[in-house]
């Protein structure tokens, strides 16, 4: 067979012969190098109607067999080559790995752009209970948010720091939150950890490490300054020592700082507070709940606000504003220890309350 060529460069010129070259050295004579591609046709003259000349053995490629010309690019050219890596390139990418986990498993991350926007948002279940916590119930005071884990040695060496600072500085309003990261069920081992240490702040726990994507950070530990009103003030990467004289500065200044709820005019915190005791005079509130600290059908009002309590599956709960807003919205979802259910929702006449109104109640229960 003789080998025919087709010039795929134009319509025109299909069917055009190239003879006389042979492999990919053939050209098409009516169009520069690399503007066409030619393939195999496999036709004979006399196919084409013509007297079939002696045969020619075809030119092999591989192993014994028939195939086709060496293939081109797109554009005719020669097809680039694959490339090759040395031995040692794969070697390096990981080496470079594990110096960026090193790196943030230490602490010695690099600080991100700070976050201007309220963190209320960031919410985690407490240690040892099904109760989620909340930035929003620490609205107006001042939080030192710390990020830690049971196997971060400089985690565990700040951590005593941290609770000398919560018992000097709790009554003036700073709340120290240690959020735990560690994951999978590692409750009882925090738990002791927690108890060894002598921790008396709460402690949050996050298995699913949230709190890096909600704050963009990489490793443990990492303390953020939160002010009153929400807004991060300043950020720690790495350990953090709260007696040096610049992080106590930070943490004095925020401390001295006026949150709008705080500036709250006295006489809108009076009306709210009114508006709480006349709607807990028309539901029946009183009726069950003293507000002296006298016993009653359901617990006393009085001191209620801010305690902890055991419910009836054994949980430990705190009493902060939003257990009070459940626990009076939906009076069946948690039922303390000690009490029947179904005698609080089946005692409220008339309509739900609306958001104002639970507002107004748990504002009069905290007030007590």
């Amino acid at each position: 067979m003789a080998a025919l060529w087709r010039c795929e460069a134009g319509a025109g010129l299909q069917g055009q012969r190239l003879r006389g070259l042979r492999g990919s050295a053939r050209r098409c004579r009516s169009h520069p190098a690399g503007a066409h591609r030619r393939r195999w046709r496999g036709r004979s003259r006399r196919a084409l109607g013509r007297n079939r000349p002696r045969s020619r053995r075809p030119r092999r490629f591989g192993a014994g067999r028939l195939g086709r010309p060496q293939p081109r690019g797109r554009g005719g050219g020669r097809r680039r080559r694959a490339r090759h890596h040395s031995p040692g390139a794969g070697l390096v990418r990981a080496l470079a790995k594990l110096l960026v986990v090193a790196l943030v498993a230490c602490g010695c991350a690099p600080a991100l752009a700070e976050d201007a926007r309220p963190v209320s948002d960031y919410s985690a279940r407490l240690l040892g209970g099904e109760q989620t916590a909340s930035l929003a119930d620490l609205q107006g005071k001042v939080v030192l948010l710390n990020s830690w884990a049971t196997w971060c040695a400089p985690c565990l060496t700040e951590l005593p720091d941290f609770e000398t600072l919560h018992q000097r500085l709790h009554d003036r309003g700073l709340e120290i939150i240690g959020v735990n990261i560690d994951e999978g069920e590692v409750d009882e081992k925090v738990a002791r950890l927690v108890k060894k240490i002598g921790l008396g702040f709460p402690i949050w726990r996050d298995p699913r490490n949230k709190f890096a994507k909600r704050f963009r950070v990489l490793g443990v530990p990492e303390t953020l300054l939160i002010g009153r009103d929400g807004v991060i003030l300043r950020r720690w990467n790495g350990p953090m020592d709260p007696a040096e004289p610049d992080n106590a500065a930070s943490i004095e200044q925020a401390l001295a700082q006026v949150s709008a709820g705080a500036a709250e005019p006295q006489a809108d915190a009076k009306a709210l507070i009114a508006r709480g005791r006349r709607l807990a005079e028309q539901r029946g509130c009183v009726t069950c709940h003293s507000t002296d600290g006298s016993p009653g059908a359901g617990p006393s009002w009085k001191g209620l606000a801010g305690q902890e309590a055991t419910l009836d599956d054994g949980r430990r709960v705190l009493r902060d504003e939003t257990y009070l807003t459940r626990a009076i919205a939906e009076p069946d979802a948690e039922i303390v220890q000690g009490y029947a259910k179904g005698v609080m929702s089946g005692a409220i006449p008339g309509k739900p309350l609306t958001e104002s109104e639970l507002a107004a109640l748990v504002r009069y229960l905290q007030s007590l």
